[in-house]
């Protein structure tokens, strides 16, 4: 008997189905609105999703003070009230941490913030994310464009096998070993070729040192120089005049001496 509207009402475990006899909720709900909507649950099962359980179900756990089946943090497969990770799924691509009391990416995936971990790039032991790699397994080496290299840098870098990683060459070579030795060099695009002597990309001839990557040419007709106005060879048929530039016939009151003008 409800007091304040003088009438009768259902009791516990059954809800008011417009007829005369109330209906019984379902098995484990004390308080309903139908038989498949309980809002609130019998002594020792717990509400969720508007059902009775005896138990939450995985990635859930019984909140005491509610009497409801609340989620556990996204990675974990079962869970505490303290929101501590029990145990951890293999189909997530989670390991259980005994440090942190959470379920990580394995290695070669990262978190995404969702339940199952996203795997990194390929060769990447861990990243941040699709793009990010931070280190490589085994035979790979992490390049500046934060990818995985299998046994192999990209032009211009070396293996270093102690950190898995892929170090600069000199400022000349192409290829190399160890940083300072050239293996190749590239005379399409450097101005570079390579000396058996210095192990070493020295400018092709026709252009000089600039101390970066790609040769600067000399001046027209010069074939060493230091600088575009200082040139100290000129190419066959050419000499060399006081200017620091190469003609192919000296000027007045000069002779060719050696490939030069005196």
């Amino acid at each position: 008997m409800n007091y304040e509207t003088l009438r009768c009402v259902p009791k516990n475990g059954y809800y008011d189905n417009g007829f005369e006899k109330c209906s019984p909720c379902d098995l484990g709900c004390s308080k309903c609105n139908s038989l498949t909507v309980c809002l609130q649950c019998s002594q020792g099962y717990f509400l969720y999703n508007q059902t009775c359980f005896q138990n939450c179900t995985l990635r859930y756990y019984f909140d005491t003070s509610t009497q409801v089946c609340q989620g556990c943090p996204y990675d974990c497969l079962t869970c505490d009230l303290a929101r501590n990770c029990l145990a951890c799924s293999d189909g997530d691509n989670r390991f259980y941490s005994d440090s942190k009391l959470r379920c990580l990416p394995k290695i070669g995936y990262y978190d995404n913030s969702n339940t199952i971990a996203a795997q990194c790039p390929r060769g990447c032991a861990s990243c941040s994310y699709p793009t990010l790699c931070t280190y490589c397994i085994d035979n790979y080496f992490l390049a500046s464009d934060n990818l995985c290299y299998h046994d192999a840098c990209p032009s211009r870098f070396y293996k270093d096998s102690t950190t898995r990683s892929c170090q600069n060459c000199a400022f000349d070579c192409y290829t190399c070993t160890g940083g300072l030795l050239c293996n190749s060099c590239n005379s399409q695009s450097d101005f570079r070729v390579f000396s058996p002597s210095s192990g070493r990309c020295v400018p092709a001839p026709g252009y000089y040192e600039s101390f970066k990557t790609i040769a600067l040419p000399c001046s027209r007709n010069c074939s060493t120089c230091f600088s575009p106005q200082n040139c100290s060879y000129c190419f066959f048929g050419y000499y060399l005049f006081s200017d620091g530039l190469c003609y192919e016939n000296c000027p007045p009151r000069y002779f060719n001496n050696v490939n030069k003008c005196q």
